[in-house]
C-alpha cells in the first residue's frame, strides 16, 4: 500500500464517478486538444485538487513495473502519475471548457445593470411618479408641495419610507394611484422599467469577484503556457534520422500544445477585456441613472439603487387596484 487509506478510497470514488476512462483522460490532458470531444466539465471538476500529487507518483511509479505489489486503485492512477503537471493541465482545461459560458453571463450581467439605467433615463411615466412623489414629500415634510421650499429631488433611499407612509387610512402611494397612475400608466410603467427588478438581485460584490475569478483564469493560462510547451518539447524531442524526418514530416506535440494554448489565451484576453469594459459601463451607466434622479453622489451600490427603485414599482403595482376601488 502506497497511498494513505482515506486518499487512496476518494481517489476511487472519483475516478469511478468519471464518464471516460482514465487512458482517455491522461491522452486528453497531455496533448490538451481543446478543439476535439473531450471529456464533461462534470469529469474534469471531479478530478480537481485530486490527481496524485508529485510525490504521491514517484512512490507509485517506484512499483510501476511491478504493478502486482499495488493496490487496484494504484495501478489504475499509473497513467496519471506519469502525467507531467496533471493538476495544471487540469485546471486549464477547465478553464477552457468553461470559459465561454462564464463570459457571457457575466456580460450579461453586466448589460442587465446598462439596460436597466437605460430605462431609468428614458421612462417619462418614471420621471412623473417620482416629481409627484417629491410634491407630496415636501407637502409631508414642509406643508409645501410647490418645490419653494424642502428637497429639490426625491432620494432613492427615502422611498421605503415614502412607500410606507400613511395616514388617515390612505398611504402616500394611494394618492399617487388615484392622481396619476390608473391600470394603463401601471402596466406601461413596469414595462418601462421591466430590467430594474433583475437589475435589483445583482451582487456588484460578486459581480467583481467573479470577473476578478476570470481575471485569475487568464492569469494561470499565461503563466504555465510557456512551461507546458517546453515539456511537450522535451516529450517529443527526436532520436535518429528517423525522428529528425517525422519531425519535419509531422506537427509535433510541442507545435500542438503551443497552437491550442495560443488559441486559448486569446479568446480568454479578448473576453477579459470584453467583461472590463462592460463592468465599467453598468458602473457609470449606474451613477448616470442615479445623478439624473437627483443624486448627484451616485454613491448607492447598483443592487440598492435598483432595490429600491423595484420596491416603489411593486408598491406602485400593489397598491393600485385597491386604491382606484377605494378611493373613486
Amino acid at each position: 500500500q502506497v497511498l494513505d487509506g482515506t486518499r487512496a478510497q476518494n481517489l476511487a470514488i472519483a475516478l469511478s464517478r468519471l464518464s471516460v476512462s482514465v487512458p482517455d483522460m491522461v491522452d486528453f490532458l497531455h496533448t490538451l486538444d481543446f478543439t476535439r470531444s473531450g471529456p464533461h466539465t462534470e469529469d474534469m471538476e471531479l478530478l480537481l485538487g485530486k490527481l496524485p500529487t508529485p510525490d504521491e507518483a514517484k512512490l507509485v511509479l517506484v512499483h510501476a513495473g511491478a504493478p502486482h505489489q499495488l493496490r487496484d486503485i494504484e495501478q489504475k492512477i499509473i497513467p496519471l502519475c506519469r502525467l507531467h503537471d496533471g493538476e495544471i493541465r487540469l485546471r486549464i482545461a477547465h478553464i477552457a471548457a468553461t470559459h465561454v459560458a462564464q463570459h457571457t453571463r457575466l456580460l450579461e450581467r453586466s448589460g442587465t445593470l446598462q439596460v436597466a439605467s437605460a430605462e431609468v433615463l428614458a421612462s417619462g411615466k418614471l420621471h412623473a411618479v417620482l416629481r409627484t412623489a417629491l410634491k407630496v414629500a415636501n407637502y409631508i415634510n414642509h406643508g409645501d408641495s410647490a418645490g419653494s421650499s424642502g428637497a429639490k429631488a426625491i432620494s432613492m433611499r427615502s422611498l421605503p419610507a415614502f412607500s410606507a407612509y400613511t395616514i388617515g387610512g390612505a398611504s402616500a402611494i394611494d394618492y399617487l394611484c388615484v392622481t396619476l397612475c390608473d391600470a394603463d400608466f401601471l402596466e406601461d410603467l413596469a414595462h418601462d422599467l421591466r430590467n430594474v427588478p433583475s437589475a435589483a438581485r445583482e451582487n456588484s460584490k460578486v459581480l467583481q469577484q467573479e470577473l476578478d475569478a476570470f481575471e485569475w483564469a487568464v492569469s494561470f493560462v499565461e503563466a504555465h503556457a510557456k512551461p507546458l510547451i517546453a515539456r511537450a518539447a522535451l516529450d517529443e524531442e527526436p532520436s535518429g534520422m528517423i525522428g529528425w524526418l517525422l519531425e519535419a514530416m509531422l506537427p509535433t506535440a510541442a507545435t500542438t500544445v503551443e497552437d491550442h494554448l495560443g488559441v486559448l489565451l486569446e479568446a480568454l484576453r479578448r473576453e477579459l477585456s470584453e467583461l472590463k469594459r462592460g463592468r465599467e459601463a453598468a458602473v457609470a451607466a449606474c451613477g448616470e441613472a442615479q445623478r439624473f434622479l437627483g443624486d448627484h453622489s451616485g454613491s448607492l451600490a447598483p443592487e440598492e439603487f435598483f432595490g429600491h427603485l423595484a420596491g416603489f414599482l411593486t408598491a406602485l403595482l400593489h397598491a393600485g387596484p385597491g386604491a382606484h376601488k377605494r378611493f373613486r
